[in-house]
């Protein structure tokens, strides 16, 4: 597994708190983890110090609205994020290295219940799952394509949490082809399948989808602006379709 770490600030873009601390004159706020190795007690130092001189969390914001990045990041971001980025190209490799990260816990800057800056921790979450939308415009949502991602979810020691995309490259970027893709996972699970725990379906009220007019009065209301949906008609008769098939098979997964 490849891991990409780096910082974003003195990286990407210059150090925040130092800009911060220019700003509003607070010399200890440009201390970083050069003078303070620990980052556990400068993250407390920092909280303290706004919390004196009554900044919020907005204050600091409007200080990062201001920063640029630095010569090269922008260049550098775009070939890490092609090399790292949880893609949609259907590679498994970059999902189930998300998928381990999200199972452990983290720790970073946020804000709180009164609207302070702090250390937020998560414990981690458990119970991620994969999403299959197709990739390098082929459908990923057939038995064999779904076995191979359970292989890879298994050896990545992660729990075989599957969900297809109905819409996107599995259904060729066609909405009308959606209740397809749904009967076919249905099939899979009357033959078996245990992985899969849900779908993800485009719906709309209305079928298709329009573009956003200069006059907006002449938009069909309930029609999507983005990608094409089926109609609520439709959904709602795969979806009853899907619950006679499976009403009795779902239970006892």
């Amino acid at each position: 597994m490849e891991v990409a770490c780096l910082d974003l600030e003195g990286v990407l873009i210059p150090e925040i708190w130092i800009e911060f601390a220019n700003k509003t004159g607070i010399e200890e706020l440009k201390a970083t983890t050069r003078d303070i190795p620990d980052y556990d007690v400068l993250m407390k130092q920092r909280l303290r110090l706004l919390d004196e001189h009554g900044f919020k969390l907005q204050d600091i914001q409007e200080v990062i609205a201001t920063l640029k990045p630095l010569e090269g990041a922008i260049e550098f971001v775009n070939w890490l994020r092609e090399r790292f980025q949880n893609g949609t190209d259907g590679n498994l490799t970059v999902a189930t290295n998300a998928l381990k990260s999200v199972a452990n816990p983290h720790r970073f800057l946020g804000i709180n219940q009164s609207g302070q800056v702090s250390i937020v921790e998560t414990a981690g979450n458990q119970y991620g799952h994969i999403v299959l939308r197709g990739g390098g415009g082929k459908p990923n949502y057939d038995s064999v394509n779904i076995a191979q991602c359970e292989q890879a979810l298994e050896k990545a020691g992660l729990a075989q949490n599957i969900m297809v995309d109905c819409s996107h490259e599995n259904s060729s970027k066609d909405a009308a082809i959606q209740p397809l893709v749904m009967e076919n996972v249905t099939n899979q699970i009357l033959e078996g399948n245990k992985s899969i725990i849900g779908l993800m379906i485009e719906s709309n009220i209305e079928f298709g989808r329009q573009d956003i007019c200069e006059n907006l009065a002449d938009m069909k209301y309930g029609q999507s602006v983005t990608d094409a949906c089926i109609s609520w008609d439709m959904t709602e008769e795969s979806i009853r379709s899907m619950h006679q098939k499976l009403k009795d098979v779902l239970p006892k997964r």
